[in-house]
């Protein structure tokens, strides 16, 4: 089984059943043929590791638990389809309104000594064979006030949480 493991922005629970509902209005406006991401698997991705390994996991972990910032807002104003080779991915996007989103980003890859070349936040909703053009939407968002680290069990639609970490200015 392959294995994955990523940093990543989690909705809050409200927010999750929000976009599920908004998911499955856009399955029928849509007729996509796909089902939807799971709510529990929604997420913003911030850096990928590639091939889970559990001594990096150990060391990711680490570092990542130096990380200070303050609670900040995502607000999705965009929906779109990716262009890919086979499904394509739909979904939420904006510009100004991520422009936190990215400064966090950053922040987090150079605490990892990673330079962010290209970072376009966006959640995925569903990965379907329509693609959908560029379109506004009505705004959905959310305060994020922690960060995670995520173990995904690739294929199986399945996420396991190895770590979690506020955000606050000050940490005990």
């Amino acid at each position: 089984m392959s294995e994955s493991f990523f940093l990543a922005v989690l909705p809050d629970p409200t927010t999750a059943t929000r976009l599920a509902r908004r998911t499955a209005a856009s399955c029928l406006k849509y007729n996509f043929s796909s089902r939807p991401i799971s709510p529990e698997r929604f997420h913003i991705s911030l850096l990928g590791f590639g091939d889970y390994d559990p001594k990096l996991a150990e060391a990711v972990t680490r570092i990542a638990g130096t990380i200070q910032a303050l609670p900040f807002e995502v607000r999705f104003d965009r929906a779109l389809s990716f262009k890919s080779a086979k499904k394509s991915p739909f979904v939420l996007t904006g510009e100004e309104s991520l422009a936190k989103l990215r400064e966090f980003a950053g922040q987090v890859s150079a605490a990892f000594g990673v330079k962010l070349s290209s970072f376009t936040p966006h959640l995925t909703l569903i990965w379907d064979d329509k693609r959908i053009e560029p379109h506004e939407i009505q705004p959905v968002g959310w305060i994020v006030r922690e960060f995670t680290l995520i173990r995904s069990f690739v294929g199986k639609s399945r996420y396991e949480i190895l770590g979690r970490w506020p955000l606050e200015s000050v940490r005990l």
